[in-house]
């Protein structure tokens, strides 16, 4: 699963999607927890219960956690800029006659124009879309 295909079901969507918030997190390897409170090769998902997975800790397979939700709390979205993002800068626009938008861009105010931008009706998925983007940029440079 590639960043650019989450980003793709990220804008396509609307609302709260717990196989999506899952699957982020999979790509990601992050649960919203400092990564030395969990084995970091997560990913397997219960298909009984999407949103939720099973770390394997050698023959406990019974270690689950349920991911954060990614495409409906601001919170959980917050903690994925704050862990991933370090050092960017955001701003989050929820007005009442245009989409809700979020800019991600690295660096101080003058920097504003190389960013990451989304559009979305729903707020949500607007951040975590241009924060997607800008972990995906991120990547590309390194």
């Amino acid at each position: 699963m590639t960043l650019q295909s989450l980003i793709t079901r990220v804008e396509a969507g609307s609302g709260s999607d717990r196989q999506l918030d899952a699957d982020i997190c999979v790509a990601l390897q992050w649960i919203g927890i400092p990564q030395s409170d969990y084995i970091p090769a997560i990913g397997n998902m219960r298909e009984d219960e999407p949103g939720w997975l099973i770390f394997d800790e050698g023959d406990d397979a019974d270690n689950v956690t349920t991911t954060p939700n990614l495409t409906s709390s601001l919170d959980a979205i917050r903690a994925l800029f704050k862990a991933r993002l370090e050092g960017w800068s955001v701003s989050t626009c929820d007005a009442t006659n245009i989409p809700p938008t979020s800019v991600i861009w690295q660096g101080g105010i003058e920097d504003v124009n190389d960013h990451c931008r989304s559009e979305n009706p729903d707020i949500h998925r607007a951040f975590l879309c241009a924060i997607l983007k800008a972990i995906e940029a991120q990547t590309e440079q390194k």
